[in-house]
């Protein structure tokens, strides 16, 4: 019975596989189990009475014994791999895309594609479109076309292609090709832009802004010659004066022998020679102003009713003094001599220079602005002793015959003078000269600036002098050379050793006053001392707060650092 069952079944699977050819019958070795029974007799206890008795019963049991039998097995034929319950053909390598294979190692395009009709591995199947596609696009599936790479469909609708320029084009350009511009008709590429094409040139100051159409730039205005011919004329809104044109937006330039006024642009006349003080009315014509003449020259010259002795007249009615005068009180015109100090018993002739009263006279060369009684002087050495000790000042010229000081000590040391000879008469050693003549520390207690000066007043060249300091120091006064009148601020001294006090001295007068009664020199010094010192102990307060300051920074970033080691190991204890 078995064998019949198997013999039928592979007479229809030898039909099923003529029919389709993809399904074989094979014979598989296959590894069964089945169940046996068989008879026996166990020994099974029965409880009596009074005792147990043991008996043998018969029973069935069962066992599994495996064996191996050829079962016959549908499977794929040759050529073919099973696929869920279908066996499909196998074609390799695999068939190229947009195909089938439809048969062991043969292809074929799939529906609404084309090829070669060879069947082969290598057949390449392309879409094919019923309708042909637009330029700049193929056709990628059956029916469907699509743009080429850098172009796109139209946004205007449609099936055109056009292509793609990332960079924008001129406003006078169009995309001619993907990342390619071309210009619009009647305008050419010029630096990259699109620019209008005028046949005719334009003319100065104009620009072509479309095909053959010219525009003149801001600030000018196309006008048209006689001839007919364009040209760009400039605009000023203010009009240009009668003696100028308009040159430029809003610039006028005048005429020849005319010059442009920048407040009040109006083009004014040029007088080549100047006209101060007066008034330009045509080129190279003046009118001078009121108070004002025209002088040989040909300058406007000031007007003074009353000639400028001693000056100049500077503006009408007005002198300026020379050097050593000036104006009278009250007066423009008027100049005085100056005498400084004001003259005393005498009137100021000349800058600096006195004419005594009636009987009176100048006390000694070098005081001119001082005028004394006249006194006779007897012949005896005694009476005249009196008369000088009765005065108020010498007379005549002293001269110091003998000094004796110390350079070094002249700031604590007073000048004592062994003798004093007035016109060959000798004098008694008092101190009947200091009346005249101080002690030097006077002039260096109350002063500490000197200023050489003539009998014309202070020397315009001269500079500030100060009195030696030390022996060896240069470009100033030594005491041992002067001699100090403090009544009237001055110095009388030599500028050599070895000059007598007869020669032409120096005069000097006071031009700053001490502020405090001690050397300027010593109290520059010991600020200086102290100014140093101050600076000493400041720079190294400053050094040792930054090497505090550096210590602290140091001692946190080493805190710092092994503080984030232990938290780095923490951190990797932790993940292990």
């Amino acid at each position: 019975m078995k064998a019949f069952s198997y013999i039928r079944f592979i007479i229809a699977s030898q039909i099923i596989n003529m029919i389709a050819a993809e399904w074989c019958i094979e014979r598989k070795r296959v590894l069964l189990t089945r169940q046996r029974w068989q008879t026996g007799q166990r020994v099974v206890p029965r409880q009596r009475l009074f005792h147990t008795s043991y008996m043998w019963v018969p029973y069935q049991y069962s066992t599994i014994e495996t064996y191996y039998e050829y079962v016959p097995e549908r499977v794929c034929c040759n050529g073919y791999h099973q696929v869920d319950d279908n066996c499909e053909p196998t074609c390799y390598p695999s068939c190229s895309t947009n195909s089938t294979c439809f048969k062991p190692n043969l292809c074929r395009c799939t529906v609404g594609y084309y090829g070669n009709d060879d069947h082969s591995l290598l057949i390449k199947c392309s879409p094919y479109c019923e309708e042909l596609c637009p330029p700049n696009s193929k056709c990628t599936a059956p029916n469907m076309c699509t743009c080429l790479e850098g172009y796109r469909k139209s946004p205007t609708g449609g099936e055109d292609c056009e292509p793609i320029c990332n960079h924008r084009c001129d406003v006078n350009a169009y995309c001619e090709k993907p990342e390619v511009c071309a210009c619009k008709k009647g305008y050419e590429m010029i630096d990259n832009r699109c620019e209008p094409i005028c046949l005719q040139p334009c003319p100065d100051q104009a620009r072509c802004i479309e095909p053959n159409r010219c525009l003149c730039v801001e600030g000018y205005q196309m006008q048209l010659t006689s001839r007919y011919e364009h040209y760009c004329e400039p605009i000023c809104e203010i009009k240009c004066s009668t003696f100028g044109k308009c040159i430029a937006p809003n610039k006028c330039e005048c005429f020849n022998d005319y010059k442009l006024n920048a407040n009040t642009s109006i083009c004014e006349p040029i007088c080549s020679s100047g006209c101060e003080n007066g008034q330009c009315l045509s080129p190279n014509m003046c009118v001078c102003n009121k108070g004002y003449l025209m002088g040989p020259d040909n300058k406007c010259q000031p007007i003074c009713s009353q000639s400028c002795k001693q000056g100049r007249c500077i503006r009408p009615e007005q002198c300026e003094c020379e050097k050593g005068f000036r104006l009278e009180k009250n007066s423009t015109v008027l100049c005085q001599p100056i005498c400084e100090p004001p003259c005393t018993n005498g009137d100021c002739v000349a800058p600096n220079f006195c004419v005594c009263h009636k009987d009176y006279k100048h006390p000694d060369d070098y005081k001119y602005h001082i005028c004394e009684k006249s006194i006779s002087l007897s012949t005896s050495t005694s009476e005249t002793t009196e008369d000088f000790t009765e005065t108020s000042t010498t007379t005549e010229i002293y001269t110091m015959a003998d000094t004796t000081i110390d350079p070094l000590k002249f700031l604590k040391d007073d000048v004592t003078t062994s003798t004093v000879e007035h016109t060959g008469i000798k004098l008694p050693q008092t101190s009947n000269d200091s009346k005249t003549f101080t002690s030097l520390t006077e002039c260096l207690k109350h002063c500490q600036c000197w200023q050489e000066y003539d009998d014309f007043g202070p020397l315009s060249t001269t500079t500030c002098t100060a009195f030696c300091t030390y022996e060896n120091d240069q470009q100033c006064l030594k005491g041992s050379l002067c001699k100090c009148d403090w009544k009237l601020k001055r110095m009388i001294c030599h500028l050599a050793d070895g000059e007598s006090f007869d020669d032409i001295p120096s005069l000097y007068q006071c031009k700053a006053n001490a502020l405090t009664a001690k050397v300027p020199e010593l109290e520059k010094r010991s600020a200086k001392e102290e100014t140093s010192a101050y600076l000493l102990w400041l720079g190294i307060g400053s050094g040792l707060v930054i090497l505090i300051i550096l210590t602290n920074c140091i001692i946190y970033w080493k805190f710092s650092t092994r503080n984030s080691d232990y938290l780095v190991q923490y951190e990797q204890q932790s993940s292990n």
